[in-house]
């Protein structure tokens, strides 16, 4: 697989103008796309930490990070594969 390009933006919830501070600190929401033009990434941030839902996803669009950040701790799935179908094609469930 050749590699993914990303374009960094900031995507602040309310009106008020980006400051330096804001973007050297990463405060508020940032977004990254593949070079398809597909979603890669979400990441949010208050005062230059990870906070709250922090997502990825792969070039197709199928989501393959998902976790919430909450007072510094990670909550949800860090680092992991998309799910692949059995050998029939269905999905199976896991217990």
């Amino acid at each position: 697989m050749g590699l993914t390009v990303v374009l960094w933006t900031l995507a602040l919830t309310s009106p008020a103008p980006v400051s330096v501070e804001q973007v050297r600190m990463r405060h508020g929401e940032f977004r990254a796309w593949h070079a398809n033009g597909q979603l890669a990434e979400v990441w949010r941030y208050v005062d230059g930490r990870e906070s709250g839902l922090q997502q990825s996803w792969t070039p197709e669009g199928v989501l393959f990070l998902n976790y919430e950040v909450r007072d510094g701790r990670r909550y949800g799935l860090v680092n992991s594969k998309p799910c692949l179908p059995a050998g029939d094609g269905d999905v199976k469930e896991v217990m």
